[in-house]
């Protein structure tokens, strides 16, 4: 993968002060008006000092003066193939910056509005996302490739998507976002936060028939596994084969969507609408499952109105530790921790190949490593390690999906202790934050976490579980 920050953008310092002077356009988040001129005259791209910002290239500026593109009121198709073809047959580097500088706008408002999507779920951090896109400083560079220019530094995302165009398939704005979004650097950055690019049907055509037998099985509830399985298993073979007639009639691997005979194909004793939404259903359990997002929407406790109602309900007496100690030591919710720790664990590691760098990181945490040790021994840096483990976060969603399971597994004559814990939001939180630290810290000293035990034993399993297929299927 790409690097995902500022080694991308750190290229000579001779060619990031030739020629161009930093621009006064408003920066990410503010609306983006602008010019024709500054279209094809003004890079959107990253700065150490500013973030997101847009610099004025004056050989840009020239090659519009030199191809009578001044004046003109706004970008278009025909202007993109004029500079395109000055670029491409002449080696137009002025032109050619036009272009870069054109493309830039676009990328950025994907950007933008894949931060606005995942930022609050996942956590996603804009200046990460732009550096897989706003990457281009305005260093010259050639419109054909060669070794020299590799050898100066990675070669900007934007210079990729100008050289790969192809006009009659779409506008290069669109190109550009599409280029972006099919980007597998972004797409590895993106999975890692938890975010699963792909449509249903593609996710469908990705998925193995194991994948969604769990995924039902675990998260929907509502589509036998059998059902599931077999549908899938007719599923693969027609999409493949309806995909490839797709790019082949299109050029294009995006916009393919099952038509009726498609459905009807895959089960003809139903009506397609059916089929396409059991289809449907599929999807999203294994989206939910392989992206992490069956965690987060298992571990909301309650809707707004019950934590009003207990927030009104509550004492202003302080919950002492006893009664949180009451709790905690409580063998029914000592069941529910082993149960519910064990099977998110199981979830969490589930289908990770052995040569994974994640199953390395996870492998590597639950021996007691820290961070620095997991990265110097997977071959990567902390921040990757940080993003994959982030055990205060797991213990978190342990806490409040064992804290859910409490309420509902209430006794009819619930101790005091527990009565008084689902009468608070102050409580439950109270209960939350010392159950996290139990799964977090040895019970004895030089003993080992809950947590971390419960990582030992998924990765155990996963590993026996994957040499009992590989055998089965050496003897059929």
């Amino acid at each position: 993968m790409s690097p995902p920050l500022w080694a991308v953008m750190l290229q000579s310092g001779e060619d990031q002060s030739i020629g161009r002077r930093e621009c006064p356009m408003p920066l990410a988040g503010g609306p983006l008006t602008r010019s024709a001129a500054a279209t094809y005259g003004v890079l959107r791209c990253l700065s150490l000092q500013q973030g997101i910002t847009g610099r004025e290239l004056a050989e840009a500026g020239e090659a519009l003066i030199r191809h009578g593109l001044a004046e003109i009121k706004s970008p278009s198709r025909e202007h993109d193939q004029l500079l395109l073809e000055a670029a491409r047959q002449n080696e137009d580097q002025g032109a050619f910056l036009c272009l870069r500088c054109r493309v830039s706008w676009p990328l950025e408002q994907r950007v933008l509005s894949l931060h606005r999507q995942f930022q609050r779920t996942y956590g996603v951090e804009l200046l990460e996302l732009a550096a897989f896109a706003l990457d281009d400083t305005g260093r010259p560079l050639p419109f054909r490739p060669n070794p020299a220019a590799k050898a100066r530094g990675p070669v900007p995302f934007g210079v990729e998507v100008i050289r790969s165009y192809e006009s009659e398939l779409s506008s290069l704005s669109t190109w550009a976002r599409q280029k972006l979004v099919g980007n597998p650097a972004l797409k590895e950055y993106l999975l890692q936060q938890g975010v699963l690019m792909m449509r249903d049907w593609a996710l469908l055509g990705w998925a193995s028939h194991r994948q969604v037998v769990e995924a039902v099985t675990c998260l929907d509830g509502q589509i036998p596994p059998q059902t599931a399985e077999a549908l899938h298993r007719q599923y693969l073979p027609l999409y493949k084969l309806a995909k490839l007639q797709h790019v082949q009639s299109t050029g294009r691997q995006q916009g393919w969507e099952p038509d009726e005979a498609f459905l009807l194909a895959l089960d003809p004793l139903r009506p397609a609408s059916h089929t396409k939404a059991v289809l449907e259903q599929i999807a999203k359990a294994v989206r939910r499952m392989e992206s992490g997002l069956w965690q987060k929407q298992e571990t909301t406790l309650f809707g707004s109105e019950a934590l009003e109602r207990w927030a009104e309900q509550a004492t202003a007496e302080s919950w002492g530790e006893a009664d949180a100690d009451e709790v905690l030591q409580d063998v029914e919710l000592v069941r529910l921790v082993e149960q519910a720790g064990l099977r998110y664990t199981v979830r969490l590691l589930m289908g990770l190949s052995t040569e994974s760098l994640e199953r390395q990181i996870w492998q590597a945490w639950s021996e007691g490593l820290r961070q620095r040790q997991i990265a110097e021994r997977c071959g990567t840096n902390q921040a990757r390690v940080s993003r994959t483990v982030k055990e205060k976060i797991r213990a978190g969603e342990i806490a409040s999906m064992v804290l859910e399971l409490m309420r509902h597994a209430m006794p009819g004559q619930p101790q005091a202790a527990w009565a008084e814990l689902f009468r608070s939001v102050q409580r439950l939180q109270e209960a939350e934050a010392r159950l996290m630290n139990h799964l977090l810290q040895p019970e004895q000293e030089g003993g080992i976490s809950p947590l971390r035990r419960w990582v030992q034993q998924a990765l155990k399993s996963s590993h026996a579980a994957a040499q009992g297929e590989s055998g089965s299927g050496d003897g059929g």
